[in-house]
């Protein structure tokens, strides 16, 4: 398998958090579960503890290295590929570092692969290559999510 362009770059993990962050997410989380408990609901009260203690886990996300690569095959992904024919459209967001965003029509969905230590304009005409349509924005449900949330 002979991959034309290889880089690693690291996912970005979560932004640093303050005290004044936990405070808000251990105060509305025992508002909603006193709630929840004075109405009778304790299922839901349970839920929403688990909830915002996994919003908490996720808010200490490190940062994580992966290998990317094109190949003649498609995009590499660590030890993932994606075939060309099932890659729908790309976009490259401009930026420090800028950003590849592929969309599939895998179970990976939309994807963002950071272009730190590559030419972004190679990766562009390495999809362009493969006739993959560039679209001007992809943006994905879990990026609008986590920016709502703070995370």
């Amino acid at each position: 398998m002979n991959k034309k362009y290889l880089w690693r770059a690291h996912e970005r993990g979560s932004s640093p958090k303050n005290r004044t962050w936990y405070i808000v997410i251990a105060v509305v989380t025992l508002g909603a579960s006193v709630a929840s408990f004075i109405v009778g609901n304790i299922l839901f009260a349970l839920l929403v503890i688990v909830g915002a203690g996994t919003i908490m886990l996720a808010a200490n996300r490190p940062d994580i290295e992966h290998t990317y690569a094109l190949s003649e095959q498609g995009v590499h992904i660590d030890t993932q590929l994606v075939v060309w024919d099932r890659v729908e459209q790309f976009a490259i967001r401009e930026g420090t570092p800028p950003m590849l965003i592929v969309d599939t029509k895998t179970m990976l969905g939309t994807v963002s692969v950071p272009l730190s230590g590559i030419d972004h304009r190679a990766v562009r005409t390495e999809f362009k290559n493969h006739n993959i349509e560039e679209a001007d924005h992809i943006e994905t449900i879990i990026e609008n999510l986590t920016r709502a949330i703070g995370l």
